[in-house]
């Protein structure tokens, strides 16, 4: 995969070279092993980073000037804080409401488990009610649902709270980079093989072609 970035990369911009497939396989791995409050975490940055792929994506086709998107990621632009791009996104009509309140939830959830100075984890109470707003994956018409598990083999009420977000979390990402990579030629190929990793993996059945 070809990276976003030129020249040395730093601390402020080490979070914006494109994953490549063994980069996000261990990313998944670090998902899966780590605590509560990393998981979370985690989670969360791949999915503020697919929403500035896809609002990025949207905005190229209709601006055609990358330049005039540079702006947006510096301090109190529009794309410069997770809030603004889940709300953003949004008035862009990239997603519909359950997946903005799906987003909220995950970013609350991000802010507790990187500010909270006590121990916490999934099985926390305020945890625990905000898991339970989560509503793409327990609606089996929703898209992003059908991008993730087109058999509806998941059983959304019996699963741990911590595997509600990651699943929430993991289904929301693929969602916004697969139309990322649709929307616009930048990321089809910078994604199409972390896609296709990432589908074969939970055995998926997404064609990115056939959403061009």
């Amino acid at each position: 995969m070809k990276s976003r970035q030129t020249g040395k990369r730093t601390l402020r911009t080490i979070d914006k070279d494109s994953f490549t497939v063994k980069e996000l396989t261990e990313t998944f791995q670090e998902i899966i092993g780590v605590s509560d409050r990393s998981t979370a975490i985690l989670v969360a940055a791949l999915i503020d980073s697919a929403l500035s792929d896809l609002i990025e994506a949207e905005l190229l086709t209709s601006l055609g000037e990358e330049d005039a998107i540079k702006p947006l990621y510096e301090r109190d632009g529009a794309l410069s804080t997770f809030f603004s791009k889940i709300h953003l996104g949004y008035a862009m009509s990239l997603y519909d409401d359950k997946v903005r309140d799906d987003l909220e939830v995950i970013r609350r959830v991000r802010n507790s488990f990187s500010h909270v100075r006590r121990s916490i984890n999934f099985n926390t109470p305020e945890i625990v009610e905000e898991c339970r707003k989560l509503r793409t994956m327990n609606d089996h018409t929703h898209e992003v649902y059908k991008i993730f598990d087109r058999e509806g083999r998941y059983d959304f009420d019996e699963l741990t709270n911590r595997s509600r977000f990651v699943l929430t979390g993991l289904s929301i990402w693929l969602h916004l980079m697969v139309h990322a990579a649709a929307t616009h030629k930048k990321f089809l190929e910078a994604m199409k093989a972390v896609i296709e990793n990432f589908q074969a993996q939970r055995k998926g059945q997404i064609s990115i072609k056939s959403q061009q």
